[in-house]
């Protein structure tokens, strides 16, 4: 009594909610999209609209964020289900915990000790709540380098080539690297994963160059690709990984984001097929800027993931300013070059002083975009 009568259908297409009177439908195609339609429907309801009709065309294939719980600040899981909750209202689809050591490995005991890792319990729960919710969690783990908190244990030390970057080239690495890729997905529905290996500035000048003296470092990264690939191929897994060291290789100055760079032929030839590179770009206001690495992206052999960023790592305050700025150039960009799959990334450099709930706007800003 007193209440709306609302029909809802699955449809193929547009989203559309619509309200007249005491009645209101919602056709969606994918269950997000249902989500979305709800928050619509209520937010329009609560300002008092008698009537209204809204239809919305999916501009991304996926579209969520990354939330990282590796600088002492893990989520707990209710938590995330709470910004779960929140995504889903929105219409944002994706989920990625980004867990450099904060997530358990029963054969290593150390590996994330202390650091408030995930359960497999834990992570199995999330991952089933997140269905509910038609959402999918996507794991982001680290193969090569930012492993300095599981590096630091003796017991890890014949994995090290510097404090943070793992031994390339060695056996025994590609055995721990398949025991962190198993316990990273084997929670999971999703077979896609994140296997990092993004700012390994120091790859191959550590104990490597003792042990094998100096080589070309494109090669030595290529080598390490091709092995952790076996490994997801090995489990049928659909992996990414973020772009940026075969850019800085290229680099005279070591830059990601270098107009000068240069990637050899000669490596783009040797990339392996089966991997999907992430474009992290956070930093630039020009729509130009990102249609350009955009299209370096895709003549190394695959279409790109776009990662952006919403600024929660400057402070105990998010950076608007920025957010806006660059967000409103990035996403405009991925439109009209027709990328697909976008992610908000959220970092916590120098200790996650930032509370994730100060970033609810950034995210509402990649749903409205999306």
């Amino acid at each position: 009594e007193g209440g709306l009568e609302v029909r809802v259908q699955r449809n193929a297409g547009d989203l559309k909610v619509s309200k007249n009177d005491t009645k209101a439908t919602i056709f969606f195609e994918k269950d997000i999209h249902f989500y979305r339609g709800l928050g619509l429907l209520v937010g329009e309801t609560s300002k008092g609209k008698e009537s209204f009709s809204i239809t919305e065309t999916p501009q991304f294939t996926t579209n969520g964020a990354m939330f990282d719980c590796s600088r002492n600040a893990v989520m707990r899981p209710d938590t995330v289900k709470a910004i779960m909750r929140k995504m889903a209202i929105m219409g944002l689809d994706t989920l990625m915990l980004y867990t450099e050591d904060t997530y358990e490995v029963p054969q290593r005991p150390y590996f994330g000790y202390l650091r408030g890792r995930y359960t497999y319990a834990e992570l199995t729960d999330l991952d089933q709540y997140a269905e509910k919710l038609g959402m999918e969690i996507v794991p982001c783990i680290q193969t090569l380098g930012h492993l300095a908190q599981a590096l630091k244990w003796n017991v890890m030390a014949e994995y090290r080539d510097t404090e943070d970057i793992l031994l390339a080239d060695t056996d025994k690495t590609y055995a721990l690297i398949e025991e962190l890729i198993v316990a990273a997905t084997k929670p999971f529905r999703s077979k896609r994963i994140h296997i990092g290996m993004d700012e390994a500035h120091q790859l191959g000048l550590g104990r490597y160059i003792n042990l094998y003296g100096y080589q070309r470092r494109f090669e030595i990264m290529l080598r390490h690709l091709e092995k952790v690939l076996a490994i997801t191929q090995k489990y049928d897994l659909d992996p990414m990984i973020w772009s940026d060291m075969f850019f800085r290789l290229g680099s005279k100055t070591g830059d990601y984001y270098d107009m000068e760079s240069q990637i050899p032929d000669d490596i783009i030839e040797k990339i392996p097929q089966g991997v999907r590179f992430v474009y992290w770009d956070y930093y630039h206001k020009d729509k130009s800027f990102y249609q350009e690495w955009i299209k370096r992206h895709r003549s190394m052999g695959s279409e790109p993931i776009f990662a952006g960023g919403i600024w929660t790592w400057v402070g105990m305050c998010t950076n608007y300013g920025r957010t806006f700025l660059d967000s409103y150039a990035a996403l405009e960009a991925c439109k009209e070059e027709g990328v697909q799959e976008v992610f908000a990334t959220l970092w916590a450099d120098d200790g996650g002083e930032n509370n994730y709930y100060t970033s609810l706007l950034g995210l509402q800003l990649f749903a409205e975009h999306g």
